[in-house]
């Protein structure tokens, strides 16, 4: 062999062997890559393994509890918690708010008058008795009586009707007499006694009236011009007279009306 040959030869084995040690050296790095991630899982697996630190009062936090709506979040709160984060526990108000005291008073005035009025209805509505009812009752038929005699006398007065006249003051005396005995037997209350006592002068006027009125007749048929002028005269005033007790016994009514509503 020559030594061209000689020399083709070595640098042919010297490439096989290069070769071959390039091969080794790719085995051997994929063999360490895949030790260590074979080695790093194993560490994954063990830190995944590991079981985290118990929540105790120290490291409790505040926990957010989300609600519907539009209402504000909820927030739960240990007291050890909310003393480290600064907050105060509410305390519930249990004082009521406090009123001004000018119109605490007219409040107290308000209630003193509507006590007063209550206790003076109910004063008024126990002084109502039986009697009074019976008597009102009465005496608006006897004044209706009485109103239809005077107004009979005063038309046969107008007409001169000497013989009507006659005859209608004598019913006059008759029913003024009556309402007078009827203001005698009932016993009204104090409330209504003022009532009566007005009523009652006023049906004494009328009587009086019609007994001047009669004598005054009795003049006239005797022919005593002045006597019966004069006793005319005085059944006018006694008149008169009635109508103005009328007149106050129907305002002390109205005013008796008005408590007890009879």
């Amino acid at each position: 062999m020559n030594k061209k040959n000689i020399v083709l030869v070595i640098v042919v084995v010297l490439g096989l062997m290069s070769s071959l040690g390039c091969s080794e050296s790719d085995d051997n790095s994929e063999t360490s890559v895949e030790s260590e991630n074979v080695q790093t899982g194993e560490v994954k697996a063990v830190q995944e393994e590991e079981p985290e630190p118990p929540i105790t009062e120290e490291t409790e936090t505040i926990t957010e509890v989300p609600v519907s709506g539009d209402k504000e979040e909820s927030k739960v709160v240990s007291l050890e918690g909310a003393k480290e984060i600064g907050e105060e526990v509410p305390e519930e108000a249990d004082e009521e708010p406090e009123v001004d005291i000018e119109t605490r008073m007219k409040q107290i005035e308000e209630e003193d008058e509507k006590e007063e009025d209550e206790k003076e209805v109910e004063e008024s509505s126990s002084t109502v008795s039986s009697e009074d009812v019976i008597w009102v009752s009465v005496m608006t038929d006897d004044i209706a009586d009485v109103q239809a005699d005077m107004e009979d006398v005063s038309r046969a007065a107008t007409n001169n009707d000497i013989a009507s006249l006659a005859v209608y003051c004598d019913n006059l005396f008759t029913s003024t007499q009556t309402a007078i005995d009827h203001c005698d037997r009932y016993d009204v209350s104090a409330d209504l006694q003022p009532v009566e006592d007005e009523y009652r002068l006023a049906m004494v006027a009328y009587n009086w009236a019609a007994v001047y009125c009669y004598t005054g007749i009795e003049a006239y048929n005797a022919g005593n011009a002045a006597e019966t002028t004069a006793s005319f005269n005085d059944a006018v005033e006694f008149i008169n007279s009635g109508t103005d007790h009328t007149l106050k016994a129907n305002d002390l009514m109205i005013d008796y009306n008005e408590n007890h509503g009879i």
